[in-house]
């Protein structure tokens, strides 16, 4: 391979990369406040992640009820709902970290991972750096 090919493959590379932590910052400007914005269902994600953590440590990590639910009767919201993901910020949670911190960093942690996967994905299906970085950001924003 010629010197100049591999010159603007590696410009390609770092303008790709360089793109990428971009659209990761961009992704999560919502989630680098010091507040949440509230959605559709806020309130009930943020009282799932605490009743998650509350159970984990009470219980342990194969929780299938929240204990602290209906009276410290337990209700099995996970049967409607799956809580693989937000073991995360959950686990979070029993660190020690606020509910909001934890769940703003769950938010920062799916957008990179929204970013990273659909460049890869992107770029692999079109073979074009700069297009699997537009198709990133058109699927991550």
């Amino acid at each position: 391979m010629s010197k100049e090919k591999m010159i603007a493959r590696d410009e390609k590379t770092i303008n790709a990369r360089l793109g990428c932590i971009v659209l990761m910052i961009l992704s999560s400007l919502g989630f680098l406040t010091d507040f949440l914005m509230n959605g559709q269902k806020l309130s009930y994600q943020l009282i799932r992640i605490e009743a998650l953590a509350q159970g984990m440590k009470d219980v342990g990590l194969h929780l299938f009820s929240k204990p602290v639910w209906i009276d410290a009767a337990g209700g099995a919201i996970s049967v409607f709902y799956g809580d693989t993901f937000l073991y995360i910020p959950a686990m979070l949670r029993t660190l020690g970290i606020s509910v909001q911190l934890s769940y703003q960093i769950f938010g920062i942690l799916i957008n990179v991972l929204t970013v990273l996967i659909s460049y890869l994905v992107f770029r692999k299906l079109f073979d074009n750096v700069y297009t699997g970085l537009l198709g990133a950001a058109l699927y991550s924003m």
